[in-house]
């Protein structure tokens, strides 16, 4: 469920009144595509979730294990999430710049880290939401266009 914004939140009584009253304010329902999207997540046997979850993980490990091989690039293992933030200050460029070679030149899509605030003007934000196939193409053209 990649982009799909569907939670639960248990708290102190009066926080979770005031959370409610934003939510009210801001939207009326989740979207049922949404709503039915959570129900199967729910009844997912345990079997295909832990092959995802494995999966996941040996997606983002091609992608920490081709930053953290260059001089340019580097990542710290993120502990959750689907996304990867890494600093490409060693390029000499800051995130935005980055992310518009990626698009323009070579067809990646990230997120400039100056989205997430400040301290992210030298980090993109990149998804390893994709198949591996298509994961090793964007690292073997970014190490390629950058000569790394």
């Amino acid at each position: 469920m990649t982009g799909y914004r569907l939670g639960v939140v248990i708290g102190p009584r009066d926080i979770i009144n005031k959370m409610h009253l934003l939510l009210e304010t801001i939207i009326s329902c989740v979207p049922p595509f949404i709503q039915l999207a959570g129900v199967e997540a729910i009844k997912t046997e345990r079997d295909f979730i832990q092959k995802e979850i494995k999966n996941y993980y040996e997606k983002q490990k091609l992608f920490l294990n081709f930053f953290n091989s260059t001089d340019s690039i580097n990542c710290v293992n993120p502990d959750g999430a689907f996304y990867l933030f890494p600093n490409i200050k060693g390029l000499n460029l800051n995130g935005n710049e980055f992310a518009d070679i990626l698009l323009k030149k070579l067809g990646i899509a990230v997120v400039p880290g100056s989205f997430f605030g400040k301290n992210g003007n030298y980090n993109v934000r990149i998804a390893y939401t994709k198949s591996k196939n298509d994961i090793n193409k964007a690292i073997n053209l970014i190490k390629n266009y950058f000569k790394l």
